[in-house]
């Protein structure tokens, strides 16, 4: 049997059907989930951000700050709805609690074998890859300046600052390559580095979902729907009588185009649109990301993984 820590990662675009599918293995294998969501970590940021419903719940993991779970179906989930949405949180922030829990010695008295469930890559990857990430200056001014460009203009920029990150970063995603060029013109330096991924600590198993594009499609568009229903508007009415709207976390999908309908600046069935639209959009970009990684073992159903996990936890 391998000496490393043993790792399952359920992986797959928005709307696939993980959160279900990781329930049920954590269930059978008592496992605990870390959540991989960029942003289901805000709190009040629930119906926009497909969170799951859940209960907030003690939990002795050993280590500060931590020791509150986010318990779906009574598996605690950890790294979900624990942060504000005007708080500051990184890649590198989400990695070193990542590897903390990891390391707890509390809860691998307690649990099997961890979990960590989502559709971040970057994320993912900073695991599996071992990125390293070096603390650095910001630059508030420079990235307001840089924030006013498109991203066809970023996307030049860092190419020319620094193919390295260039080459690893989610080049779709603004605010990571406005993020991310900030760093390499503030710091001089790649904003991540890459350690080799075959010395890692951990033996990991990458388990993907597989849906059928169209399905895809059509569960998204009815997660839309349904967030409409269930009072989204009224969600971001909320959150922006509390929060500035130029947030970064009120920057993704359902909450830029929900702000624009109560601004008056498009009607919401265009808003619902576009939301349709741009979460389709970003699903493609998912499996783009993943599908150029060849450790991922891709599934259909429940009992495909639940094989590929007997077999991982049996070597």
């Amino acid at each position: 049997m391998s000496e490393k820590q043993k790792i399952i990662i359920i992986l797959g675009p928005t709307a696939s059907g993980k959160t279900a599918l990781s329930i049920d293995i954590a269930r059978k294998y008592n496992n605990y989930i870390i959540s991989a969501d960029s942003r289901q970590i805000y709190t009040d940021m629930n119906i926009g951000t497909a969170k799951p419903k859940g209960i907030h719940q003690s939990i002795n993991t050993g280590i500060q700050d931590l020791d509150n779970a986010y318990y779906i179906d009574n598996i605690p989930h950890f790294l979900i709805d624990f942060i504000t949405p005007d708080t500051k949180y990184s890649l590198s922030d989400w990695q070193q609690q990542t590897k903390t829990l990891l390391d707890s010695e509390n809860l691998k008295d307690k649990f099997s074998t961890p979990m960590i469930v989502g559709g971040t890559g970057l994320y993912i990857n900073s695991i599996t890859d071992e990125y390293s990430i070096p603390s650095g200056k910001t630059d508030e001014a420079l990235r307001l300046f840089l924030d006013n460009k498109s991203l066809e203009e970023l996307q030049q920029d860092l190419l020319k600052q620094c193919p390295q990150t260039y080459k690893i970063i989610d080049k779709n995603n603004k605010r990571r390559v406005v993020r991310a060029l900030e760093y390499v013109m503030t710091n001089k330096q790649p904003f991540i580095g890459v350690k080799n991924k075959t010395n890692s600590k951990y033996d990991i198993l990458q388990i993907g979902i597989q849906v059928d594009r169209e399905i895809l499609y059509q569960n998204i568009n009815k997660r839309v729907d349904k967030m409409i229903s269930d009072g989204l508007i009224d969600e971001v009415k909320n959150l922006i009588t509390k929060y500035p709207p130029t947030l970064p976390s009120l920057s993704g999908i359902g909450y830029t185009e929900i702000i624009s309908y109560l601004h008056n600046e498009i009607t919401l069935d265009t808003a619902i649109e576009k939301i349709k639209q741009h979460s389709r959009n970003y699903a493609k970009r998912q499996m783009t990301w993943f599908k150029r990684n060849n450790r991922i073992k891709w599934i259909e159903n429940l009992g495909d993984a639940i094989n590929l996990t007997d077999k991982f936890l049996a070597r």
